[in-house]
């Protein structure tokens, strides 16, 4: 078994590719609010993958996106990927009005969109909605609804883990972990990804890899839309 540093360097090569990162994974974005975010974890028999992606609704293009960033010792530049749109109004439909409102159309209680291509019905109560933690008349309704959608059915509104592996042209690799929260690095106080527990848990997981003392990132998590509000 290879010891913490990893029988290729590899602990120190994903700490070192995250701290050079200029704009990192994830909240906060005023102009693309976030619904979700997922850290991914992949190894192979010579290589390492790590991969960000974040659900958010794009307020300059009025288009719910997913933004994949990718970080390993095969990938090309490390950083960003790509986006997709992934959620998409269903055949003939539209999310907005044609008149000068511009209203958003869906409705929480009974709508219908394309989730990976897939025409999907979907039929949320006001309990659904509570539970996702959303106040519909405190929030835009393009917030409540991708917010309300990503509780509830998140799973399927990102990619999987083999069509993530495609979408960064990594194919083959075994999924290790996967991470729904951790705790943002501060920026506007020098923070690095590696002064993190959560990042040096996931360097030490890579580097053997096995999931090490992964249950750190759970600790001040404020990845949750929920944290970055007042920047909406």
């Amino acid at each position: 078994m290879p010891d913490a540093e990893g029988s290729h360097g590899w602990r120190e090569e994903v700490l070192r590719q995250l701290d050079s990162v200029e704009l990192f994974p994830g909240p906060p974005n005023q102009n693309y609010p976030s619904a979700s975010v997922r850290m991914s974890g992949f190894t192979g028999e010579d290589e390492w993958l790590l991969v960000f992606q974040t659900l958010s609704y794009g307020r300059p293009t009025g288009t719910f996106g997913e933004d994949v960033y990718a970080f390993g010792n095969k990938v090309p530049e490390p950083g960003f990927v790509g986006s997709r749109e992934a959620i998409e109004p269903a055949a003939g439909g539209d999310f907005w009005s044609e008149d000068d409102e511009e209203r958003f159309l869906p409705q929480l209680a009974g709508f219908t969109v394309r989730l990976g291509g897939a025409v999907r019905e979907f039929s949320f109560s006001p309990s659904d909605v509570a539970a996702a933690g959303v106040a519909e008349e405190e929030m835009e309704p393009e917030l409540a609804f991708i917010r309300t959608l990503a509780y509830h059915v998140g799973q399927d509104v990102l990619l999987k883990p083999e069509e993530l592996l495609d979408f960064v042209g990594r194919p083959g690799l075994n999924l290790m972990f996967r991470l729904d929260g951790w705790r943002q690095p501060d920026s506007t106080e020098g923070e690095k990804p590696s002064d993190l527990p959560c990042f040096q848990a996931v360097a030490d997981s890579i580097a053997l890899r096995r999931p090490v003392a992964l249950d750190v990132c759970a600790t001040a998590a404020n990845t949750h839309w929920s944290h970055w509000t007042e920047f909406e």
